[in-house]
């Protein structure tokens, strides 16, 4: 049973993990970038260390390249990429998830002309043109770099790894997510989480600083600049309350603020300007016949180059640049100065404020509120660079205590440790942003003031820009009776460039078509459809997806008044009136009021959703309260949020739709307004949600708010959100129909569980006998979502591109096994030429053996290096099973003499307690043993002993390069023998209890049984041994011993040892079950970093 218990807690362990996912023993995490990528491990045993390339380095090329049909990789591929450029596909992260007529790909040809580069009709994609019969996509390129980093975890860590966490730039689009992801799927591994790199350096930072943080948020900037792109990232840190369960706990947590880049402007561009302009400085000394801008391999040269120029002068004020064999087998020699790097790159030097600007306007936060600026990135070695960054952001210094290479990685895969329960992990909130809004438009019926139908296209925002998530929205239509369709598209960024806005690709994300609406509304006739909620959610990987969508209907639940209300009722009415009457009087005031409320509000325009936040925040008196404001207000603000959503919503409340076709700022409700002021729903979707009264006017919408009365939940506010859930849930409405369409009329349940359309129904309910209440009763839609930005790989490409990667994969691990056979086969002819010629070898074989076997060798070795440097596998291994097929014998007699004395002197150590046993037990006072235990070990001592002597007079007879006649693995065996017999007996002897004496009746009899003890002596084994004497053939005689067979015998166990108890089952299960996790320790900090606090 306890096997079994153990192997189900191993397999519940193997397979733990959050939301359903399988999480293996290893997590990884691979920080992708344009030019390099780290690789970081996390498993048991192995704390977040940098996984070493074969190459034992840190950071591995993000190249692939093909040469004679085999894929290179890291610095082989680097190699390759100088000489055979057209073959070697590098900086794949500027092509991933972009479709053919976008701007970065039309940069991308210019950088690198030489790659034929196509338009996929299918999918809008691009394909790289390899030969006549291979292409190639982005995603399968980039998966074959992922199966490389996973290859390299693997030998590192020396199990199978499948999970992966990878790191992103911030500016990725969905279709650059999905395209990731399906990247890493081509090649069988899952990803637990996409995380941005300024996320993933912010949480390395904060790890070895939580024990500095308390509730007051404080602000880092980290600025990246890397090879293609740069991003600033404003990261709040502070320690935040969250609920688990019923208890509430304190956390360190991060929040991404405010992100800003370029994602042109990095060291590629900078590079590519140095390249060119050696290439000027070429032509200007040497005449050639062509063009070295048209050769690529020249050109490969030249970059090679300009990346070590540019790295050496940031260290230096000049450098002099040189390549053999440039062009033409002309040498090239030239003098670069720092002063002409930077006139030359001084327009991209005045590009590197734009994103500092853009993190602060959208984090809505001041420069002197930032603490400090790290570095981060190999861009921010460049001296113009920090110096120009240090002016923008008015500091006095630069942060620079944490590597700049690794950050990202290691906070990535600690992320990943957090997915398992592997390891006991710190709980560490990370909060990301989204960068680009994401709205929903949708077209509705309307009429105009005389009465004719038109269409009006209707906007929300699901997703501001700024936005944290993981979170999940909930989308309600209220006037649609029949199957319709929406879209998700991105809204306006007008806070982009136009380079970046051209960029962003198509804006278009989806389009929804929900189904079975009609078929909803038919199978429920007595229900009053309450609304089509769509609920959507945006994932830890910043990646929209929709959840589902449901129809609501409301049906009356009677229950029966029980008799103590019936009592209580009854009393009332006698001593001051009834609760229905005082209720009938409550409802017929509130609907007053609300009609009151009505005819005030009709006499102004009705203003949109940003003009209501405005006067909502006028009203407060001044500006819109800041975020540090709201945290330090929350408790009022929350009692007021209370109040409010308990007198409801009156029209001045709630945004109205423009008239015009178009959609408009008043047809645009942003999520701000959203939080302002909707509640979060409950999780619990059994439960009625509460909706205000609805007006009579076609145009005003409906506000749904929670069942929780506690007040809203705002991203600006989270110490105050009761559940403990990082998906927060929000809600959006659409305008609800007219009161006359009893088709798609919205019937609400106020907190009593009456409807508040109908006042005088109120009444007679409250009259009858039976109190009303109402029940929701949902009905799943069909919902078909469509890729409108990029088509993602249909099921049949998918399968081609598996089956291409794995004929690939196959086909490099058939040439590893051809590689690896030769190798072993040269590498065995020159070891046994070596050992032929030693002094142990000569003994041991003939002359004739040994010029049989260096005939062979030397035949093999010179066909290995003329007809057999290309062979196949089978024939490496033929060949070398023939050369040790010969050589055997030989080595097998030198590894027999040079083992056998120690496993001689093993075997008779071996009789020697075999003897001190028997002698031990034949002159023991108490019986544990039988006689035929002892005479079974008796036998086998003299049979052992027997087949020694007459095997070693017959090896001492052997000639040395004769067969030996006495093997190791018989005086193994014999020795083997003998212990395990040896160790039954002990074992015995161990666990052997002395049986009770039997209590005397009589005074006397126990006297004289208590006397009769004492007299009673214990046998001493070394005087029965010196005493005893046995016949010549037994085992005590003096003739059968050998000389040395004389070893103490260790004393017998004592009284307090034989009677110990051992332990219960109880016992060693609970030793067993005490097993905790491993505790995942973080590892030194990097050189100048500070480390606060442990895990």
């Amino acid at each position: 049973m306890l096997p079994r218990l153990l192997l189900f807690l191993g397999l519940l362990m193997v397979f733990s993990g959050e939301e359903g996912r399988m999480v293996q023993a290893a997590v990884i995490s691979i920080d992708f970038s344009s030019e390099w990528f780290k690789v970081a491990l996390v498993k048991p045993g192995v704390p977040m260390e940098i996984v070493l390339n074969k190459e034992s380095k840190r950071k591995t090329a993000a190249i692939v390249a093909f040469r004679n049909e085999e894929r290179l990789f890291s610095d082989h591929a680097s190699t390759a990429a100088v000489k055979y450029p057209k073959s070697a596909y590098s900086y794949l992260q500027l092509l991933i998830g972009l479709s053919y007529d976008n701007p970065l790909v039309a940069k991308y040809k210019e950088w690198f002309p030489y790659h034929d580069i196509r338009k996929d009709e299918e999918r809008g994609t691009i394909l790289f043109r390899h030969d006549e019969n291979t292409d190639f996509t982005p995603e399968e390129l980039l998966g074959m770099l992922f199966n490389h980093s996973r290859e390299l975890a693997q030998d590192y860590a020396g199990t199978n790894i499948r999970d992966v966490i990878i790191t992103i730039p911030a500016f990725f689009n969905q279709a650059q997510r999905r395209a990731v992801i399906s990247a890493a799927q081509l090649v069988g591994l899952n990803v637990l989480q996409l995380m941005t790199d300024g996320a993933a350096v912010a949480l390395n930072y904060g790890l070895y600083r939580q024990a500095s943080f308390n509730t007051t948020p404080f602000y880092i900037m980290f600025f990246d600049m890397g090879s293609t792109n740069t991003i600033a990232t404003i990261a709040e840190f502070k320690k935040t309350q969250v609920r688990e369960g019923s208890q509430a706990h304190i956390h360190p947590q991060v929040r991404v603020k405010g992100v800003g880049f370029d994602r042109t402007l990095g060291g590629l561009e900078m590079e590519m300007r140095l390249r060119d302009h050696l290439a000027q400085i070429f032509m200007s000394q040497h005449k050639t016949e062509g063009k070295i801008t048209e050769s690529p391999r020249a050109m490969a040269k030249l970059l090679k180059e300009a990346k070590r120029v540019k790295k050496v002068l940031s260290a230096n004020t000049e450098i002099y640049s040189q390549v053999e064999g440039l062009f033409e087998d002309i040498d090239f020699k030239a003098k670069v100065t720092r002063v002409e790097f930077e006139e030359m790159c001084s327009d991209l030097f005045d590009r590197l404020a734009g994103p500092v600007e853009q993190a602060l306007r959208v984090a809505d936060i001041t420069l002197g509120e930032i603490e400090s600026v790290v570095l981060v990135g190999g861009g921010t070695r460049v001296p113009k660079v920090q110096e120009l960054l240090l002016k923008a952001v008015k500091k006095t210094e630069l942060g620079r205590n944490i590597n700049t290479d690794e950050a990202a990685a290691l906070g990535a895969v600690y992320q990943g440790a957090s997915h398992t329960k592997l390891f006991r992990v710190k709980k560490f909130i990370v909060k990301d942003a989204n960068v680009y809004p994401i709205q929903v438009s949708f077209d509705k019926q309307n009429t105009d003031a005389e009465g004719k139908p038109y269409t009006k296209s209707v906007t929300r925002t699901l997703f501001s820009s700024g936005n944290q998530y993981p979170q999940k929205k909930v989308l309600t239509f209220n006037r649609y009776s029949s199957d319709f369709k929406f879209d998700v598209f991105y809204g306006d960024v007008d806070f982009l460039s136009q380079q970046e806005r051209e960029s962003v690709g198509h804006h278009n994300i989806t389009e929804v078509h929900l189904g079975e609406i009609e078929k909803a509304l038919s199978d429920n006739p007595e229900g009053s459809p309450s609304g089509i909620k769509v609920h959507f959610r945006m994932d830890d990987s910043g990646l929209l997806a929709l959840d589902s969508a449901e129809s609501l209907f409301e049906y009356p639940q009677l229950e029966e008044e029980s008799t103590f209300s019936k009592l209580k009722n009854a009393f009332s009415n006698l001593f001051g009136g009834s609760e229905e009457e005082e209720g009938k009087n409550k409802t017929e005031g509130e609907s007053k009021e609300t009609e009151t409320g009505k005819e005030e509000t009709g006499k102004e325009d009705k203003p949109t959703g940003e003009e209501t936040l405005k006067e909502a925040d006028k009203e407060k008196g001044g500006d819109p309260p800041t975020e540090d404001k709201r945290e330090q207000d929350s408790g009022e603000s929350n009692k007021k949020e209370t109040e409010a959503s308990n007198e409801g919503m009156t029209k001045e409340d709630t945004p109205s739709d423009s008239d015009n076709d178009t959609p408009t700022k008043g047809d645009t409700a942003s999520d701000n307004d959203t939080t302002a002021k909707e509640d979060i729903p409950s999780d619990n979707d059994d439960t009625p949600t509460k909706e205000e009264s609805p007006s009579t006017d076609d145009d005003t919408p409906t506000k749904e708010d929670s069942p929780d009365d506690k007040g809203t939940s705002s991203d600006d506010n989270e110490e105050n959100v009761p559940p403990s859930q990082e998906e927060e849930e929000e809600e959006i409405n659409e305008p609800t129909a007219p009161a006359s369409n009893a088709s798609t009329l919205n019937v609400s349940s106020s907190v009593n569980g009456t409807s508040p359309n109908n006042a005088s129904a109120n009444a007679t309910a409250k009259e009858s006998k039976d109190t009303a209440k109402m029940r929701t009763v949902k009905v799943n839609l069909t919902s078909v979502v469509t890729q409108l930005d990029l088509h993602d790989l249909s099921d049949k490409g998918r399968e081609i591109s598996v089956t291409k990667l794995k004929w690939l994969q196959q086909r490099d691990e058939e040439k590893r096994l051809n590689e690896m056979a030769k190798n072993t086969l040269e590498s065995h002819i020159f070891e046994t030429q070596d050992k032929m010629y030693s002094e142990e070898v000569n003994i041991h074989s003939t002359e004739e053996e040994r010029s049989s076997i260096l005939d062979a060798l030397k035949t093999t070795g010179e066909w290995l290096e003329d007809d057999g440097y290309e062979a196949a596998t089978e024939i490496y291994q033929q060949k070398y099973r023939e050369l040790k097929r010969l050589s055997r014998p030989v080595f097998r007699r030198l590894k027999e003499a040079l083992k056998r004395p120690k496993l001689i002197q093993d075997l008779i150590i071996g009789l020697n307690r075999s003897y001190a046993m028997i002698l031990y037990m034949r002159n023991m006072s108490e019986d544990i043993f039988t006689e035929v235990e002892i005479k079974t070990l008796e036998d086998l001592t003299m049979e052992t002993l027997k087949w020694y002597k007459e095997t070693e007079e017959l090896q001492n007879s052997t000639k040395p390069y004769e067969d030996p006649i006495m093997l190791c693995s018989d005086i193994e065996d014999k020795t083997a023998k003998l212990s395990r017999e040896m160790m039954y007996l002990v074992n015995k002897a161990r666990n052997y209890r002395p049986p009770k004496p039997k209590t005397s009746k009589s005074k006397s009899n126990s006297t004289k049984t208590e006397s009769g003890k004492n007299k009673t002596k214990t046998a001493d084994p070394e005087d029965v041994s010196n005493t005893t004497e046995y016949p010549s053939d037994s085992p005590g005689s003096d003739d059968t011993l050998p000389p040395d067979f004389n070893e103490e015998l260790p004393p017998p166990p004592t009284d307090s040892e034989t009677e110990k108890e051992p332990p219960s089952k109880n016992e060693k299960e609970k030793e067993e079950s005490s097993e905790e996790p491993e505790v995942l320790t973080l590892p030194p900090a990097a050189d100048g970093e500070e480390a606060h606090g442990e895990l």
